[in-house]
């Protein structure tokens, strides 16, 4: 790839060379892994050396340049998510969730690996960190299912005081005769 000038008979053509590229388009973002392959040209993933048709696995912001001869430049930009499972963001949950994700997890800035199983009851936040920058951040809480008082609930908790009533206006009665 590059920018180049051709002079033949006396005119002057010209034209760029570009690239061909496949796998990655520009301004996408990605849930998975993705290979880009490119057909030629000096190539710089997130100022790393990168090979053509290599997989990017890890979550992150990605700027993929493809430099040639003469100041050819061009630049791709994509994203790649976490792919998070098993939590939604803001949701509360009455059961364990088992979470799966990629990157570096940390529950309650505490790290963790891909999948991990939260049993315990309490208010969390899910931060997934990767490439250049990137974050993700989940609020979620487990809760123990608290019963409702239904009105069956309350007719219950009323008999009881009234049998109560009842056992002790029946012993005074019983003796003060």
């Amino acid at each position: 790839p590059g920018i180049y000038t051709l002079n033949y008979n006396n005119k002057i053509y010209n034209f760029i060379i570009k690239p061909v590229i496949t796998g990655v388009l520009h301004d996408k973002i990605y849930n998975d892994s993705i290979t880009p392959i490119i057909s030629g040209g000096n190539i710089i993933l997130n100022n790393d050396i990168f090979v053509s048709n290599t997989e990017i696995y890890k979550p992150g912001n990605y700027e993929l340049t493809i430099n040639g001869a003469n100041n050819y430049s061009d630049n791709l930009e994509f994203t790649i998510t976490s792919n998070l499972e098993g939590v939604i963001n803001n949701n509360t949950y009455l059961e364990p969730v088992n979470i799966s994700f990629n990157g570096d997890g940390y529950l309650n800035n505490n790290y963790i690996q891909s999948p991990y199983l939260v049993t315990e009851s309490g208010e969390y936040i899910l931060k997934i960190k990767g490439e250049n920058n990137y974050i993700e951040t989940y609020y979620f809480s487990i809760h123990d299912e608290v019963k409702k008082a239904g009105f069956i609930d309350f007719v219950q908790k009323v008999d009881i005081i009234v049998l109560v009533v009842v056992l002790i206006s029946g012993g005074i009665i019983l003796k003060k005769k």
